[in-house]
């Protein structure tokens, strides 16, 4: 037919068709073993178990809520562990204004009142002194007098340099005082950080997809071992 075409100069006819994607399927047939990887799932808290939410045979999602425990200890630890970052915070805030009622030593602002005030009185009791010893040798006051403004001279003095060395501790000292502060409300957030962390394990959830295998925990046991396994599930 194709022959007689070409000689009789005919064209030759055409079909035409869409391309188009199939499946090829194919069976076969051999010997093997089929096996689960097998996923333990553990309790973490040491309380007393509130719910179990699925059985045995059971198919479970990743995520899927599977049991929980009683958190009422948890939620008063994480109230706490927040009470104390707040305490800590606020100590924090006394101490950059030098208010903290434990850092008596370290208050620069007042010490430096304290020695501005001592430097002054001793400056008027050299300037009395001088005073004095002229009248003294015009033989105008006693010589008791003298000693005894000498004597308050040598305190004054004193407690200048007392308040001169409580400046410079003060000023040394609050540095640390602050680090100190920042410190505890960095152990105080990680404490609640802790403590919310420890109040989400008391819900526990499926890590992987499979068939619940195993459960050998029940409502109203309580977990004494932390991390003991409570469910298999085959993976």
């Amino acid at each position: 037919y194709a022959n007689l075409l070409r000689e009789r100069g005919e064209a030759f006819p055409v079909t035409t068709a869409q391309a188009q994607q199939r499946v090829i399927e194919a069976s076969l047939l051999g010997e093997g073993i089929m096996q689960s990887e097998p996923v333990q799932v553990p309790l973490l808290p040491t309380s007393r178990v509130k719910r179990v939410l699925v059985c045995e045979g059971d198919r479970v999602v990743k995520g899927q809520l599977i049991a929980e425990l009683d958190s009422t200890m948890a939620t008063l630890d994480l109230a706490e562990a927040r009470a104390v970052l707040e305490s800590a915070i606020s100590e924090q805030q006394r101490t950059k204004r030098g208010s903290d009622y434990r850092l008596v030593s370290e208050r620069p602002g007042l010490d430096a009142i304290r020695f501005k005030a001592a430097r002054h009185e001793a400056a008027v009791r050299r300037e009395l002194a001088t005073m004095l010893q002229d009248l003294s040798d015009d033989q105008l006051i006693p010589k008791a007098d003298i000693l005894e403004n000498e004597l308050q001279r040598v305190q004054a003095l004193a407690r200048m340099r007392e308040a001169e060395l409580n400046l410079q501790n003060a000023e040394q000292g609050r540095e640390h005082s602050l680090r100190i502060a920042d410190a505890a409300v960095a152990a105080a957030r990680v404490a609640v950080r802790r403590a919310e962390q420890l109040l989400a394990e008391h819900k526990v959830y499926a890590p992987a997809d499979g068939i619940l295998e195993r459960c050998v925990v029940h409502e109203g046991e309580f977990n004494q071992a932390a991390g003991k396994p409570a469910f298999l599930i085959a993976a």
